[in-house]
């Protein structure tokens, strides 16, 4: 089954960069069941992603990713009540 869906707002920058390369992939696999955490992030679905690309394509996309993660995760403890 195919289809076309989004990836999270702060990765489909670096995911779209990544994309326009020769030979890059990435495969999306959904880990569980659709989820609204409400705060105006509208429904989110767990995935896993796994890319596929020349080594130094991956490196950059894995540091890239990342640093994203890194900097989400600590504006959502900046968040918390």
């Amino acid at each position: 089954m195919g289809g076309k869906g989004h990836a999270p707002q702060g990765l489909n920058k670096a995911f779209s960069n990544f994309l326009s390369l020769p030979g890059s992939t990435i495969l999306c696999t959904v880990t569980g069941k659709k989820v609204n955490r409400g705060a105006g992030l509208g429904l989110e679905i767990p995935v896993t992603y796994q890319a596929r690309g020349h080594v130094k394509a991956l490196k950059w996309l894995e540091q890239v990713t990342k640093k994203i993660l890194s900097h989400a995760t600590d504006l959502g403890r900046k968040f918390q009540t």
